[in-house]
């Protein structure tokens, strides 16, 4: 593995490849290393390899520089992920310009089920800080993991709290793992290695250059299965964020606000358009996702003395609706066999005799 990391930096150094490319030649040779033995009229036959690419292919990279960086990373116990590797985030690479190279440190698996990236203002209100906080003590009880930028506002708020309550976080970085920006948050960073890490596609040494931060955040939108927003300007970097979630095909949240705040000027459009789904309390978020909480324990199956006022289709019934929390109609219809129509004339008496409730987008549950 430590010989193909190599092979890895090192395409990283070649002129004029990128990620969508890199990849490709990745998954047509196998590793880095093959690669690199590839001959001219070998790489000749990858679609989007001219003449200049081949050459600056053929011409290898720096070495010594390569070394070096291998020398920071085992100093300074980070993790190298290839597009290839099993520790690879799943979602990311799933879109196609997913970074071909990742360098973690901490202590998180970066394929933990249910990740979440929460973003918004660098200038939030009290509002929405109280809106995050209460937010991540809701998604605790579901085993939610955390994911933001790092900063200020927002961000930061979402991994103080994470770590607070004891939820795993990750920030991704827009530069290498050699620093820290903002360098306040550096005490964060320390907790986050405990429970959680930062990422990063950049290696030691890399400037930081504004265009950096919105690349980070096809990361952070590509690896989360949910992107929630909470406050930001209608062309604030939360906005890339969750357009870009949008665009992978995944569920994008937003918190509404004041018309005339600017602050909200972005949730609020993203609602309006309807990129985002309006969201006023962490269980919204659990009810469309369908999950789950953690810790919750299987409810008992109904007796049926307790039910001796329901009728055998009625008991059947609710016998489905305990099975899962917040089933939806059409799942009733499927496993119950039912009509539509006595279907819902079952579901309406069962709601008067208060035996269920029905939730948001045709879901049901036992009261």
């Amino acid at each position: 593995m430590e010989e193909e990391i190599f092979y890895l930096l090192g395409l990283s150094q070649v002129e004029g490849i990128g990620d969508i490319l890199a990849r490709k030649l990745l998954q047509h040779f196998g590793s880095a290393k093959a690669l690199f033995a590839a001959t001219a009229k070998e790489l000749k036959y990858i679609e989007g390899i001219d003449h200049a690419r081949i050459n600056a292919i053929r011409k290898g990279f720096d070495a010594k520089a390569i070394e070096k960086e291998m020398h920071f990373i085992a100093s300074n116990a980070i993790d190298v992920h290839s597009i290839l590797s099993a520790s690879y985030p799943e979602r990311l690479k799933q879109i196609n310009d997913a970074p071909c190279i990742l360098f973690s440190q901490g202590n998180i698996d970066l394929n933990r089920e249910r990740p979440v990236a929460i973003v918004g203002s660098r200038h939030n209100t009290l509002q929405g800080k109280q809106f995050t906080e209460e937010l991540i003590q809701v998604l605790k009880s579901y085993g939610v993991f955390v994911i933001s930028g790092l900063a200020y506002g927002i961000d930061i708020i979402a991994h103080k709290t994470a770590l607070s309550t004891g939820l795993p976080t990750l920030a991704v970085l827009a530069h290498g793992l050699d620093q820290i920006y903002p360098a306040a948050h550096r005490h964060i960073v320390d907790k986050m290695l405990q429970n959680g890490g930062i990422l990063s596609e950049y290696p030691s040494g890399s400037v930081l250059k504004k265009q950096n931060f919105p690349a980070r955040n096809r990361i952070v939108a590509g690896m989360a299965e949910a992107t929630i927003v909470i406050e930001t300007d209608i062309k604030g970097g939360a906005m890339i964020t969750a357009k870009l979630a949008l665009n992978y095909n995944r569920d994008v949240f937003a918190l509404p606000g004041r018309y005339n705040d600017p602050r909200s000027g972005g949730c609020n459009y993203l609602i309006k358009t309807n990129i985002a789904q309006l969201i006023t309390e962490g269980e919204d978020i659990a009810l469309f996702m369908d999950w789950q909480e953690k810790d919750k324990k299987a409810l008992p199956s109904i007796q049926p003395k307790l039910f001796a006022a329901f009728s055998g289709e009625e008991q059947a019934l609710l016998q489905l609706i305990q099975q899962k929390e917040g089933i939806h109609v059409d799942e009733l219809q499927i496993k119950s066999g039912l009509n539509s129509s006595n279907l819902a004339r079952l579901l309406l008496q069962l709601e008067f005799m208060n035996a269920i409730i029905s939730l948001p987008g045709k879901r049901y549950k036992l009261l």
